[in-house]
């Protein structure tokens, strides 16, 4: 699984040495089947990103929880989506922590 960053928050392109503060991993669950996607971006901005795999499919819709803040909050809290259009990339606010689940 690979990430590109596109733009960031003001539409302009994100520079190769800022793109390498986001950090991707997938893996399978072979119990159940489930595959997850871990996606952190150490950005002090939000991120439009778009998702390439590489050995799997992915759906064009999934689960993502995405847990964001400030670099030093303690109360930030996981925010649920369901149905998320991934095909059509994804945004990554400043400081998260998103889990895709298909």
């Amino acid at each position: 699984t690979s990430i590109s960053a596109k733009t960031g928050a003001d539409g302009k392109a994100v520079a190769a040495d800022v793109a390498q503060r986001l950090a991707v991993s997938a893996v399978r669950d072979t119990q159940s089947g489930r595959t997850y996607i871990k996606i952190v971006n150490l950005l002090p901005f939000t991120v439009q990103t778009q998702l390439a795999t590489l050995g799997f499919s992915m759906p064009a819709k999934a689960t993502c929880k995405q847990l964001a803040g400030a670099w030093n909050s303690s109360d930030a809290r996981p925010v649920l989506h369901q149905d998320v259009d991934i095909s059509q990339g994804l945004t990554l606010p400043a400081y998260s922590f998103s889990v895709i689940e298909f």
